[in-house]
């Protein structure tokens, strides 16, 4: 005679070492993706714009101060030559900061901006606002924040990555 009991069934396991897997692929595919949403992460890829050559950069002098937060602001004072044929509108420049030992502790990309005299000040003028004439020479100011303090103090290499020119 056949014996018709139930056998219990055996407990369901999850296959935790699949799911695991899963999980840490996932995690390195978006940490692969959030590094390099940082490094484009100002939409431009720092390919130098073919009209850069035209623009020299001399005279760089680094200055420091205290914003109104209490943080350090970075000056970086200098003069460009526009030796092109062009005027230039725009102009973005990357800035990359690097320790003793010569590594980027930062790398920022900013608008370069002109430095104009008023009576009893400087202030800092869009190139929108007035151009960089063919063959003009004038004095610029980049402002800068979050630099580390393991920066070397040297002036930044600067590179003009894009410039607007009519």
């Amino acid at each position: 005679m056949a014996d018709f009991t139930s056998q219990p069934e055996p407990p369901r396991t999850l296959p935790w070492a699949a799911i695991g897997f899963g999980l840490a692929v996932v995690v390195v595919l978006l940490g692969v993706l959030w590094i390099a949403s940082r490094e484009s992460g100002s939409g431009s890829s720092g390919a130098a714009d073919p009209y850069a050559a035209s623009l020299k950069i001399s005279d760089l002098r680094v200055s420091a101060a205290q914003n109104l937060v209490g943080a350090t602001v970075i000056y970086v004072d200098g003069a460009v030559t526009n030796t092109g044929n062009k005027n230039v509108t725009g102009v973005n420049v990357r800035a990359e900061f690097k320790d003793t030992m010569g590594q980027v502790v930062l790398r920022a990309d900013t608008p370069m901006m002109m430095t104009a005299e008023r009576p009893g000040y400087s202030d800092t003028v869009d190139l929108n606002q007035s151009p960089l004439r063919a063959g003009q020479s004038r004095p610029f100011r980049l402002t800068l924040e979050g630099v580390p303090n393991s920066w070397n103090q040297a002036p930044p290499d600067l590179r003009v990555t894009r410039v607007t020119a009519k």
